[in-house]
């Protein structure tokens, strides 16, 4: 019962959210917007994250409207549509045998997100070792998995895998997961039925950062662990960005801010690793604080 009145409640929300995009199309073409509401907890100017599609980063072409001229229906149909771009992008250049090239490094690779997967992955689970030892879990969502999971480097009953981008949801599909093409901002989970979810490199890069954290917080059962990586003490001031690439920061000054709702209990800095041009990533254990849990 209580899951069907969950299910009746996502729905309304869903066209009560439809409707929003819709008017703000409307009112995006009447009046001139210097911020929007599909995006929050920015930590780069806005008027610097342009629609760019993938086949044109890095070349001149780059230059194109900003989001604050844009409505949010348009705003996440875009991004929407560059988040499938690039998956596509980057599994061609793994199915061509070059995508090590990307990385300079000298051997094939058989996945895209390689540095997680040799790097993030494995020191996630020697912090998780250390903070609970021996500890197992039944069901686990990982969400924005890519071509690699963390749950090939933890025992885990019943894992769900999640993705934006329709391809890669194939490709792990392929290798025998169980995979859902969903949004993290509004998932099919049932509430409190999650012993672990997972987001690597994701927060950072999601609209609302409020929707995600609350849908993260909803499906997550009241003693569950949040495992999280992203980019660690990475600036945007002089960025100029694209939908589906960076939109936040991270760092000592609002670790705690941006997971108010949270206590953080274990956490390592991972330095840059493999690409020339990366950047380091934090690792994150959180668990849903008790404040947080009693509103």
């Amino acid at each position: 019962m209580s899951s069907r009145i969950g299910s009746k409640i996502r729905r309304l929300k869903n066209r009560m959210r439809n409707a929003s995009n819709i008017f703000s199309r409307l009112y995006s073409r009447t009046f001139h917007r210097t911020s929007t509401s599909a995006i929050d907890n920015a930590d780069i100017d806005l008027s610097r994250v342009g629609n760019v599609s993938v086949e044109a980063i890095g070349s001149s072409d780059m230059e194109s409207n900003n989001v604050t001229e844009m409505s949010d229906l348009e705003i996440r149909d875009q991004y929407e549509e560059w988040t499938r771009e690039y998956a596509q992008r980057n599994l061609k250049w793994v199915e061509d045998g070059v995508a090590h090239e990307k990385y300079v490094m000298d051997e094939k690779i058989d996945v895209w997100h390689i540095a997680t997967e040799m790097f993030i992955f494995p020191a996630l689970r020697q912090l998780l070792d250390d903070t609970f030892p021996n500890r197992t879990f039944v069901n686990g969502v990982e969400i924005g998995c890519g071509t690699v999971t963390f749950f090939d480097h933890v025992t885990i009953e019943n894992p769900i895998l999640v993705d934006l981008a329709p391809d890669y949801c194939s490709f792990m599909a392929s290798r025998g997961w169980n995979v859902l093409n969903e949004n993290i901002e509004n998932l099919s989970i049932d509430s409190d039925s999650q012993d672990v979810v997972v987001c690597s490199e994701t927060l950072n890069v999601v609209l609302s950062l409020d929707a995600a954290l609350e849908e993260v917080e909803r499906i997550l059962k009241p003693d569950g662990i949040f495992l999280v990586n992203v980019p660690w003490e990475f600036t945007l001031s002089e960025y100029d960005g694209m939908l589906g690439s960076h939109l936040r920061e991270f760092n000592e000054d609002n670790i705690e801010e941006k997971f108010s709702r949270w206590d953080i209990l274990a956490r390592e800095v991972i330095p840059q690793t493999v690409k020339p041009n990366g950047i380091p990533t934090i690792n994150l254990i959180l668990a849903r604080s008790h404040v947080s849990s009693s509103n």
